[in-house]
């Protein structure tokens, strides 16, 4: 067993192997203190199994369990490939009639950004036709977005628009960044979410890319729909949230509100 070594940015530590507390539990509660004492905050990539076995002495298989359950208990994410890094906040959305994700991560002092990543004119098939209530073969507007919270991704979104209404809301959410702007640009003041259909899925490569994730990791599948004032479907859209991100809240007392 190698001696310790000081890595900046990690506390020092002298574990016992003979102490009370089996090796792996105390590199567990070094590394859960460290976190919470702020060495590393949020988002931050802890060092490697090895660099930590090295760090504190131990074998790597020791770091590797505890760094297992730290994740299991929320306190980390492994990413395959990529590292182990400390898990951020999740974000908790009420859903509603009008609520926007955006709306909810601002409420919660959390920085809210969309891109638009592409867009294109299509015509409706039979499943966007029925949602929408127009024909098969109705042009639309597709907008591809990506929402961001912290600078983290955290869902892919395909929307539907049907034209000529919506001419140029592709242009006004890349101008905007705002789906509701962008609506109300258009004279659009208030809308409602008419169904929303939440399901586990696995992410295409293309969306486990975007939302910066290996592929094998399910995402939360979100099917919307939005009206306007007189009950005309104005939107229909496609979203992967990703799962270790987003937490969905459905609040039957909102009158109490449990954060």
């Amino acid at each position: 067993m190698t001696a310790p070594m000081q890595t900046p940015g990690w506390s020092t530590e002298t574990l016992r192997p003979n102490g009370a507390l089996p090796l792996w539990r105390q590199v567990l509660r070094v590394i859960e203190r460290d976190i919470r004492a702020g060495r590393f905050s949020p988002g931050d990539q802890l060092p490697t199994e090895a660099e930590l076995a090295q760090q504190l002495g131990v074998h790597r298989h020791t770091v590797r369990r505890a760094v297992e359950i730290l994740s299991d208990q929320g306190l980390l994410r492994v990413e395959q490939g990529r590292g182990t890094f400390v898990k951020e906040a999740t974000l908790r959305h009420r859903l509603g009639l009008r609520t926007a994700m955006s709306t909810t991560a601002r409420n919660f002092g959390r920085d809210a950004t969309r891109e638009v990543v592409g867009s294109r004119r299509t015509k409706a098939n039979q499943t966007q036709a029925r949602e929408l209530r127009i024909a098969t073969g109705a042009p639309l507007q597709r907008v591809d977005t990506i929402s961001s919270v912290d600078g983290m991704p955290i869902s892919f979104s395909t929307y539907y628009f049907p034209l000529p209404r919506f001419n140029t809301i592709d242009r006004l959410i890349e101008t905007t960044a705002s789906i509701r702007e962008a609506f109300r640009l258009l004279g659009i003041d208030e809308f409602e979410h008419l169904e929303t259909r939440v399901a586990a899925a696995m992410p295409s490569a293309a969306v486990a890319r975007q939302l910066n994730q290996p592929k094998s990791r399910p995402v939360l599948s979100v099917t919307n729909v939005n009206i306007d004032r007189a009950g005309v479907p104005i939107q229909l859209s496609y979203a992967s949230h990703a799962a270790n991100w987003v937490e969905f809240v459905i609040n039957y007392r909102p009158d109490q509100d449990l954060r």
